[in-house]
């Protein structure tokens, strides 16, 4: 896989780290938002990924990866903070539920920043396949968490999303 390639090399290449924030971003504000266990430990595996990228990355890299980092921790407390303040339990549900949904759909799009270098090259060669793959297969389990628990904020969410990376597929394959 990709991290195989970068601790081998000792080098990111082209790979891009930005799918690995935002999935962060996704993992941290779903277990706020109460699915806990799955994404705690997503939480886990994206930081290992991001700490791998910082290591064998170039310095301007780094710092970029650091202050993304620093950043995606800034805005959760933020938005931790802010969702605390919010004192009726519905108002503040659905609040994190929004916040949660815009983050799922950032996590979901975020390979595709990669796309214009595949375009570029004509190769897929720097497209994690399968952080897509586990991208899609994450998507296809919360929508049906979704349906299961009978929450829309999560399963129209999923579904619109999946349908786009379908599109998106389709238009560049």
């Amino acid at each position: 896989t990709a991290f195989r390639r970068i601790i081998r090399n000792k080098s990111t290449e082209q790979f891009s780290g930005l799918p690995y924030i935002c999935a962060l971003l996704t993992c941290l504000l779903c277990a706020w938002y109460g699915i806990h266990t799955f994404n705690s430990a997503g939480a886990v595996c994206q930081l290992t990924y991001i700490t791998l990228f910082i290591v064998y990355t170039e310095r301007a890299q780094k710092l970029r990866m650091f202050g993304l980092l620093v950043a995606v921790f800034g805005l959760f407390a933020i938005i931790i903070v802010g969702s605390l303040q919010i004192t009726k339990f519905p108002t503040r549900h659905i609040f994190v539920e929004i916040i949660s949904g815009a983050s799922l759909v950032s996590m979901s799009a975020s390979p595709l920043f990669i796309i214009s270098l595949v375009i570029q090259t004509r190769s897929v060669e720097f497209m994690p396949l399968y952080l897509s793959l586990s991208i899609f297969s994450v998507n296809k389990v919360f929508f049906l968490y979704g349906i299961l628990r009978s929450d829309p904020f999560i399963y129209i969410c999923m579904k619109s999303v999946e349908r786009r990376l379908v599109d998106e597929a389709v238009e560049t394959g």
